[in-house]
């Protein structure tokens, strides 16, 4: 609404309360600011200069808040998922060096395997990719589903050279895999390693 003298001459008014309060409230509490410059802005009275800036630094200060909200969150939840992760990466080992051992015991058992191959016994741990070719090593691999060389390329929580290693000794039959965690904390000692019997 214009405002006029007391000679009917046109004043021009101020930025108005709304539009001042708006401003204010744009530095403190950036949504009310924002709601209160927009409205400064489409009041058709005044000048607008106040109620843009609020509105911009509405805007700015919006952004921000939200941009520390998420940093702060990722920088809580990050670490949580990552041990989430690495608890996950070690059971799925577990599961492989389980898998592994089951495998073994079945192609040890299999009446075709022992009437054409000899079954490699071991007292010590051995590389599995040391089992001779022949029809063990066949039905290793078939009950596996993976070719005994590329087992070290299934492991998930290894750190620097992983080794399956086996020990296969009348009924006893055991599978660890070296510099693993089965703990999931990233904690690569020789009592960490991955051993199922």
């Amino acid at each position: 609404m214009d405002n006029y003298d007391e000679n009917n001459q046109l004043v021009k008014s101020g930025p108005g309360a709304l539009r001042i309060v708006g401003f204010i409230l744009a530095f403190i509490l950036a949504p009310v600011g924002l709601i209160l410059s927009i409205i400064g802005v489409v009041k058709k009275d005044g000048s607008k200069g106040l109620s843009i800036a609020g509105i911009i630094i509405s805007i700015i200060n919006i952004i921000g808040a939200v941009l520390i909200t998420i940093l702060l969150f990722a920088g809580i939840l990050a670490p949580q998922l990552i041990k989430y992760n690495n608890k996950s990466n070690a059971a799925s080992d577990m599961q492989l060096a389980d898998t592994i051992r089951t495998g073994l015991i079945t192609a040890a058992l299999d009446p075709e395997v022992i009437q054409k191959d000899v079954i490699p016994e071991t007292s010590e741990y051995t590389n599995i990719e040391d089992i001779p070719a022949g029809a063990f090593r066949d039905a290793v691999e078939e009950c596996i589903g993976f070719r005994l060389e590329d087992l070290d390329q299934q492991v998930k929580s290894g750190q620097g050279k992983v080794e399956i290693l086996y020990k296969l000794e009348g009924n006893q039959v055991s599978v660890m895999i070296t510099n693993t965690d089965f703990t999931g904390s990233n904690n690569y000692k020789e009592e960490n390693f991955i051993v199922v019997d």
